[in-house]
């Protein structure tokens, strides 16, 4: 077995992409965090969980065991609420140069954020919308969701996610009063090493510029971080925990061909650097499933190697799908595609599904296309 082959087989197993994880909760702890945005955090849970259905989703944050904070790369995730501090620590940390910018963006100045700061504090009693929360504050929208932003940059405010899994509507509330508590601070160093640890655990056997594109770091300190653990090296400089390499050595083969479905944004496909992909996607072929800026689309695995890219058309009471097949798929892989899209369509509460098949097409004409 080529070492690719075999870091698609670990990873697969190990990003519970067979639905082997028994809860949500358990998902989002071994993939360490995903995306927030709708439908993107459900799509990623429903793939990697046994018997998920929407009503287990919302419960996720019905009952405070996640929230939605910035994390990985700057972006908002859904994090569980028990490690949300190191993750958050370790990645946003507290960066008055950010706080700076996003002042300067918002056109506003220290005085006035801190009296922004204290109506939102003393006004907003359960989840806000941005409109009701401009009349509360009197906040321009301009620099509103900037302004919220820093908020959440302190911890101060959090997220919470419209009831429709396929809505985006975010709405606003203090972490006091959704939580009946702060969040506590974590030691940033501390937070970086157990982060690094916890992604070699769900992403490893990875390099250390993996680990610098995931959490946006330089190269020295990763560097640092990755002597501090014990690691052994696969091949190639990849990485992985001493504790998971029996694990490692026995990987085996799939018993039957396993598809899985992953949303835009999804943690492993956006977990790798540029160049370290080739465990789930062909080189040739990475251009389909990522924009120029490195975000990807929808991917289909079919035994842990993307065979297309999808994306949604719209938000109506029917799924619209777009799939990008890289290669004319047999009449039984699009069956078995198509009976898949079923299962998500359910999920997400739709009334069914319609899928357009794109076909294969030159790689420069698909991408943007999906967008």
């Amino acid at each position: 077995m080529t070492l690719t082959a075999h870091l698609r087989l670990y990873s697969h197993h190990q990003q519970h992409l067979t639905k082997t994880a028994r809860s949500a909760e358990q998902a989002l702890r071994d993939v360490i965090a995903t995306y927030s945005a709708h439908p993107s955090a459900p799509l990623s849970l429903f793939a990697r969980t046994k018997n998920f259905d929407a009503k287990k989703f919302r419960a996720l944050e019905e009952t405070r065991t996640a929230i939605r904070l910035g994390a990985m790369r700057g972006s908002i995730h859904l994090l569980l609420r028990a490690t949300a501090p190191k993750i958050v620590a370790a990645t946003i940390g507290d960066d008055p140069k950010m706080l700076a910018r996003r002042l300067k963006y918002a056109r506003v100045n220290l005085d006035e954020y801190a009296k922004f700061k204290r109506e939102v504090l003393k006004n907003v009693r359960a989840p806000m919308g941005v409109r009701a929360l401009r009349e509360a504050t009197g906040e321009k929208e301009a620099g509103l969701g900037t302004l919220l932003r820093a908020m959440s940059d302190e911890r101060l405010v959090l997220r919470v996610g419209a009831q429709g899994l396929r809505s985006n509507d975010l709405k606003y509330v203090p972490t006091k009063v959704w939580l009946g508590e702060e969040l506590p601070k974590e030691n940033r160093p501390e937070s970086l090493t157990w982060l690094a640890r916890e992604y070699l655990r769900a992403f490893g056997p990875a390099r250390i510029q993996d680990f610098m594109w995931w959490t946006s770091n330089t190269k020295t300190i990763a560097t640092k971080i990755f002597s501090q653990l014990e690691t052994v090296d696969v091949g190639d400089g990849y990485v992985l925990l001493q504790e998971n390499s029996r694990a490692f050595e026995k990987t085996k083969t799939f018993d039957q061909d396993r598809i899985a479905i992953l949303p835009k944004w999804d943690a492993y496909t956006m977990g790798y650097a540029p160049d370290g992909r080739e465990r789930f996607v062909t080189r040739d072929m990475q251009t389909r499933i990522y924009d120029k800026a490195g975000d990807g689309y929808g991917a289909i695995l079919l035994n842990g190697l993307a065979i297309a890219a999808w994306d949604l058309r719209g938000t109506q009471d029917v799924l619209d799908v777009n799939i990008d097949w890289f290669e004319k798929p047999n009449a039984k892989l699009k069956e078995a595609v198509t009976g898949e899209f079923a299962t998500v369509a359910k999920f997400l509460e739709s009334k069914g599904v319609t899928l357009h098949h794109l076909g294969d097409e030159k790689p420069s004409r698909a991408v943007g296309r999906l967008r």
